[in-house]
């Protein structure tokens, strides 16, 4: 068993990083409230709209937020516009975010499935509040239960055994995540592979991720909210 828990701690390592253009990606943030959920620096990718088209939505992280409160989204790294939580879910640690962006920015197509073991992957994101594109790959799976809650635990996935009853998969990657990654995007050929969610304390704070299949069915749930054509 590793235990592991939101984003807290600076990265060990990245691998072939740069920065760039940040196109669908947004930096999120939520001041502390009353109840001390808030925010410094989240991540989050545009997948999609609002059905009246006035708003973009954002994919990212359910833990830190607090849904009954509005958020601020930096877009293109130089304007902020209020955005609000339309969708979370605590147990996938999942979240949705609408704010007003301009149309003509590209969304990021949801992938099928997400790549295994040795899978070649991006993260993207703003880790301590700086946007990054990282290169990496997938080194491991676990399976994840108590998420967002202080007895988060992973136990390893073995490819003989099932996914025990009221867990779910989570995939490592063998960069380390910082914080600011949180929500950010794991991409495969261009698609949604994934949201990062947290990093793994005793491992070089190697990044968790949801992965693909998880984000579909969230997003699937939600399907009511976004535009279709």
């Amino acid at each position: 068993m590793h235990p592991a828990g939101p984003i807290a701690a600076a990265a060990a390592f990245w691998l072939w990083c740069s920065v760039a253009a940040a196109g669908p990606y947004v930096k999120i943030t939520q001041p502390a409230g009353k109840d001390g959920a808030g925010t410094g620096c989240s991540s989050g990718t545009l997948i999609g709209w609002t059905v009246d088209l006035k708003d973009g939505i954002f994919i990212s992280c359910g833990h830190g937020y607090d849904p009954l409160r509005a958020v601020e989204v930096e877009i293109d790294q130089h304007r902020t516009v209020a955005g609000r939580i339309i969708a979370i879910n605590r147990d996938f640690d999942l979240s949705l975010v609408a704010a007003p962006i301009d149309r003509s920015n590209g969304i990021v197509r949801l992938a099928d499935r997400a790549p295994r073991e040795c899978g070649a992957v991006g993260l993207i994101g703003f880790p301590d509040k700086k946007f990054q594109h990282c290169e990496t790959c997938i080194s491991g799976r676990f399976w994840s239960k108590g998420a967002c809650t202080t007895k988060w635990a992973l136990f390893e996935a073995s490819a003989r055994c099932p996914r025990p009853a009221e867990y779910q998969e989570l995939l490592v990657t063998a960069a380390a995540s910082a914080p600011g990654l949180s929500g950010g995007a794991m991409l495969h050929d261009r698609k949604l592979a994934g949201v990062v969610i947290g990093r793994i304390t005793n491992a070089r704070d190697a990044g968790l991720v949801v992965p693909a299949e998880t984000v579909r069915h969230f997003v699937r749930r939600n399907i009511s909210l976004f535009y279709r054509r």
